[in-house]
């Protein structure tokens, strides 16, 4: 299956529902949602959301940055699990209202959160993301590989009683840089995902999402990006032979109350079967006036098979991030 090129831009108002149902290759040049927030402003602080995400595999460290505008609030957090002595070090923020209403989310423009000497920054210049972040636990200084238009999918699902809901996921990219802890200095060198998430999403949400970077048994590189409960599964795909193959749906096995215990993810048809061993987690519930967010954020490594489109069963490994986040927003 091949994915279409991804259209020119988000659905708007008066457009039949369900358009731009689909999955697309590449970004999508225009990200605008001006149309919804100018007939229904309630619309930009209540129901849209907005994230962009990093995340880190390298040989000595996983780390994780995360700037989201909730509408009603900002956060942010930034963490590294130090490989070598299996210490976790975070700094997180939030901020109401920490985005002005004029904020226009895109993989392409500068975010930026912060409040007092506690900073989140990351923006796109000349082919790569650069990514800073100051506290009080951490500093990280990095950048993340790509190019003009790197590889990426789009996804774009009708949202019940909402305008729509969409993400682009990059995956399979070169990182570099560093993050500081109390304790030591740790190398971020390896690879990386990026993740932006843009749209109007129900008010009660629930998912679970992988993301793994890794190899085949013969030295291949491979990244895949799985999601349950979510958007339809329409950005579950592989990352493979310079190109993305898009994946049905997936099914994640976990002991919620022992997320720390290995985690089964499936799709259907068996395209891919792994799983997933925890070596740390993120974890946060937060509740914030009128948002809520149960979130779990395990990091580890993965073993298991995928089946690429010519038949053949390859064993695939590699390291990545799991999660299983309920939100009321």
């Amino acid at each position: 299956m091949h994915l279409p090129p991804a259209p020119d831009r988000l659905p708007r108002p008066g457009e039949r529902a369900g358009a731009l149902d689909g999955r697309y290759l590449g970004p999508i040049p225009d990200l605008s949602t001006t149309e919804w927030d100018r007939g229904q402003p309630w619309r930009r602080r209540a129901q849209r959301k907005a994230w962009i995400y990093a995340g880190f595999f390298a040989e000595e460290a996983a780390a994780g940055f995360a700037i989201v505008d909730a509408g009603h609030t900002a956060t942010g957090f930034c963490y590294v699990h130090d490989r070598r002595t299996g210490q976790l070090t975070e700094d997180k923020i939030l901020i109401p209202a920490g985005f002005p209403r004029s904020f226009a989310p895109d993989w392409r423009v500068e975010w930026t959160l912060g409040r007092g000497r506690s900073t989140w920054r990351i923006h796109h210049d000349r082919g790569a993301w650069h990514l800073h972040h100051h506290g009080r636990n951490l500093e990280l200084s990095a950048t993340i590989e790509g190019t003009t238009e790197p590889l990426a999918i789009s996804a774009i699902s009708s949202a019940p009683g909402r305008p729509f809901h969409h993400t682009c996921k990059f995956a399979g990219l070169a990182a570099s840089g560093s993050a500081r802890t109390r304790d030591a200095v740790v190398d971020l060198a390896g690879r990386a995902s990026l993740d932006l998430t843009l749209g109007y999403p129900p008010r009660e949400t629930l998912w679970n999402w992988a993301s793994l970077d890794g190899t085949t048994e013969s030295g291949q590189p491979i990244a895949i990006n799985l999601v349950a409960h979510f958007l339809d599964g329409l950005e579950n795909a592989v990352w493979w032979q310079g190109g993305i193959v898009p994946l049905p749906q997936a099914v994640f096995e976990l002991d919620r109350s022992a997320p720390l215990e290995p985690w089964r993810l499936r799709t259907a048809g068996g395209a891919v079967d792994l799983v997933f061993h925890p070596e740390g987690q993120r974890r946060e519930h937060l509740e914030a006036g009128v948002i809520a967010s149960k979130f779990v954020q395990p990091f580890g490594w993965f073993e298991g098979t995928f089946r690429s489109p010519d038949g053949v069963v390859h064993q695939v490994r590699g390291r990545g991030v799991v999660e299983d986040h309920r939100a009321r927003w």
